[in-house]
Parts: structure tokens; C-alpha cells; sequence
């Protein structure tokens, strides 16, 4: 469902993308947006747009109205025909190739059916912008997608981490905590601690020695691995913990923060100095 909605927002937000080639005929510059939707998004993506697109293209009348109609639904039915053509597979870049001529050879006989004389004259350019906008439709919403799911996967894997684990910005402050982290400080929800720092939470001692640390790290470089330290609990009891953090570069190399996890080690330790006894 929420692919669908996805891709129907993307038709839904050119819905103005209307142009008038001669008095009472119109080119309907948003069918590859259409196709894509429906393409991308599947039957409920392609109803939703619809729903959307039609009303929206009768309100703009014109004697090319009917005609126009028939062509957006031509595009979503094109949309999910290629849908069924690539099967249960996830949809690459290169499938919209054929979407895009696809829809480019309905536009086309949209062109000719109107019978817009300035349409027909500019045939080949507008087919032509129909299957680049159409390719170019797909491969922004597929790319949109693949950042969604690996921004998805990087939260279910920090929310469902046993640890302790956290980033921070170059600057100090939190830019993401799971729910163990959250909760050892006192608060309901992790996204409670994002724009906070040491400072917030913790004595300003302790506050300003993570800092001096952390800062040192990222000039240097260089991790900082299973550092253990004493630390009281939510109850006053003191437990053992060991940290590590490692800095955080962005593509161009530059260090833009750190990321951390902390373990409470006190169960080990004391059967260590059982074992040891």
C-alpha cells in the first residue's frame, strides 16, 4: 500500500501538466507519470492515479477531452501490462525502457487520433519527450525506493539491537538511538534523544569527558574499540560496561560523526572473578 501511495503521489503532485496546442485541444503532458504509477505502484496505484488524473482532465474540457481520457487509461493499462510482464522480480532501471516506448507509441496515436494540427506537426519531438520522461519517472521513484528500503533496514536493525548502540553528529549531538539507549536515560522513545548531547543527559563531568574523547576521535581518525567503564544503572547500582565507537565519512571522505555501541559486560566480569577466585 504504501508503494502505491508512492506512486500515485508522484501523478498526483503534476496534475497542472496540461498544455494547449490549439483552442480546444489539449496535450496532456502527465500520461508517462501515469504509466509509471501504474507501473511502479501496480492495480491500486493505477485506480488511485486515475481517480486523480481523470477528474482532473475533465474539468479541463477541450473537444480532444474524450480522446485524452482514453489515452490516460490506455497509459495505466500499458503501466500494468509491463507490471506483468516483469513478473514477481523487483522492477530495475532497464524495464522502464520498454514502459517508456510503450507509452511513447500511445502518445503517439493520442497525437493522431486528436488530430491537433500543432501536435501533429511536433509528433516526433513529443513521443520522443514521452519516453524520457517516462524512463526518467521510473528510475527517480525506483531510486526513491531502494533509499527507502535501506534506510528501512538500517532502523529495524538499530531498534532491534540487544546493545547499546547510538550516532552522534560531528557535533555531538544524537542522530539516532535505540529504544535500550532511550530507556537507560529516561525516556519513552528514542526519537525523544535526537538533537541532544552528553550534556542533556548525563553530569556535566562525565558530559565533557565523552565529549574532549569523542572529539579527539574524530580528528584522529582512528576507533576507539571495547573501552570498559563503571557507570551507575536507572537504579543506582553500579555495572560494567564496554564501548566502542568508530567515526562516520561521508562519500568525499569527510568525517561527519560516529557511531557507537555499548554493552553491559557485568554478568562476564563477575563470572570472570568467579572463575578467578
Amino acid at each position: 500500500t504504501r508503494r502505491a501511495a508512492g506512486s500515485s503521489r508522484v501523478t498526483a503532485t503534476a496534475m497542472g501538466m496540461a498544455a494547449q496546442v490549439m483552442p480546444g485541444h489539449l496535450l496532456d503532458l502527465r500520461l508517462s507519470l501515469v504509466a509509471a504509477s501504474a507501473f511502479l505502484g501496480g492495480p491500486l496505484a493505477a485506480l488511485v492515479t486515475l481517480a486523480v488524473a481523470l477528474p482532473c482532465r475533465a474539468l479541463l474540457g477541450g473537444d480532444g477531452m474524450v480522446a485524452g481520457m482514453s489515452t490516460m487509461a490506455a497509459m495505466a493499462l500499458a503501466g500494468l501490462a509491463c507490471r506483468m510482464l516483469v513478473g514477481p522480480r523487483p522492477a530495475a532501471a532497464w524495464h522502464s525502457l520498454g514502459l517508456g516506448i510503450s507509452t511513447a507509441a500511445i502518445a503517439a496515436g493520442g497525437i493522431l487520433i486528436i488530430g491537433a494540427q500543432g501536435a501533429i506537426h511536433n509528433i516526433v519531438p513529443l513521443t520522443v519527450l514521452n519516453l524520457v520522461a517516462t524512463v526518467l519517472a521510473c528510475v527517480v521513484i525506483l531510486h526513491s525506493r531502494r533509499f527507502t528500503a535501506e534506510h528501512d533496514l538500517l532502523d529495524a536493525a538499530l531498534a532491534q539491537a540487544p546493545d547499546f548502540t547510538y550516532v552522534k553528529d560531528r557535533y555531538g549531538r544524537f542522530a539516532a538511538v535505540n529504544a535500550g539507549v532511550a530507556r537507560f536515560h529516561g525516556f519513552a522513545h528514542p526519537k525523544e534523544m535526537i538533537g541532544k548531547t552528553d550534556f542533556d543527559i548525563s553530569p556535566p563531568e562525565r558530559a565533557q569527558a565523552l565529549f574532549d574523547n569523542e572529539q579527539a576521535m574524530l580528528a584522529s581518525g582512528l576507533p576507539q574499540v571495547s573501552l570498559e567503564e563503571q557507570l551507575p544503572d536507572d537504579s543506582g547500582a553500579m555495572r560494567w560496561y564496554t564501548t566502542s565507537k568508530v567515526p562516520l565519512r561521508a562519500v568525499n571522505g569527510e568525517t561527519i560523526g560516529l557511531a557507537g555501541i555499548t554493552r553491559d559486560i557485568t554478568e562476564d566480569r563477575q563470572l570472570r572473578q568467579d572463575l578467578m577466585e
